[in-house]
């Protein structure tokens, strides 16, 4: 007999809904020449730099990302993110403002890596949990999207783009479930078929 349906059609819904439909990522060269420093600084020169001076170029790069962002320059905001935290390495807002340019690029893994190393720096960084529920929603990874997303609303039950991605996380995951016995039910059809390849017995001297 064919599975219950629910009162609206998950597929139909989960089209409707979605804020931002996924798509494949793609790859890009966005890895920053010297080492991830700005260009006219070396490690050399970073080791003799006085801390208040590595704080002020780290906030300089920051603000540069943050200005190429609002631009839409994606890559140009990563490379400046990037400095900043070479600079100064425990930034949840950078890692996090940095993991939003990935998103923006759709490049979800270091998306979800960005928002992973937010998270480690300020727990209480609820836009990194944000981010990386999204993240793993674009990736499939339902079950951690709706973790991350539950976060988020819990400390801030009236965030509307957290809950409508958490509803859209939601009918992905009944339609997952939907899914399931079908596919297990095709395994074991599969399994039941007897084999059409031919095994050949060899002689045990050449």
């Amino acid at each position: 007999l064919p599975l219950p349906r629910d009162a609206y059609d998950v597929d139909n819904e989960l089209n409707k809904l979605d804020p931002e439909p996924a798509a494949a990522e793609e790859p890009a060269d966005d890895t920053p020449a010297n080492d991830g420093l700005p260009p006219d600084l070396t490690a050399m020169m970073l080791a003799k730099m006085p801390a208040v001076e590595i704080e002020r170029r780290a906030l300089n790069e920051k603000n540069k990302g943050n200005e190429a962002y609002k631009a839409n320059e994606y890559l140009e905001a990563i490379t400046h993110y990037t400095h900043s935290l070479r600079l100064q390495q425990n930034n949840a807002v950078v890692y996090a403002n940095r993991g939003m340019s990935y998103l923006k690029l759709k490049q979800y893994r270091p998306a979800l890596s960005d928002c992973t190393a937010a998270i480690q720096v300020d727990d209480g960084y609820t836009k990194a949990y944000l981010r990386r529920g999204i993240a793993h929603r674009r990736l499939s990874q339902t079950l951690q999207a709706i973790k991350d997303l539950d976060v988020v609303l819990h400390r801030e039950p009236h965030n509307k783009e957290a809950r409508e991605h958490r509803r859209c996380a939601q009918l992905e995951k009944e339609k997952m479930e939907r899914e399931a016995p079908k596919a297990v039910a095709g395994r074991g059809a599969t399994s039941g078929k007897k084999s059409s390849v031919v095994i050949e017995e060899v002689d045990g001297d050449s």
